[in-house]
């Protein structure tokens, strides 16, 4: 069970990361193009 528990927090860690790097992305792209209408 524990090593289960360590998988799955890893997972989710893993997965708030890459959340954030998607926000960052996000961010760096509106940076580079202003206003694209």
């Amino acid at each position: 069970m524990e090593e289960m528990d360590r998988d799955l927090k890893a997972c989710n860690d893993a997965h708030k990361e890459a959340l954030k790097e998607k926000k960052v992305e996000k961010k760096v792209e509106k940076r580079k193009k202003p206003k694209a209408k």
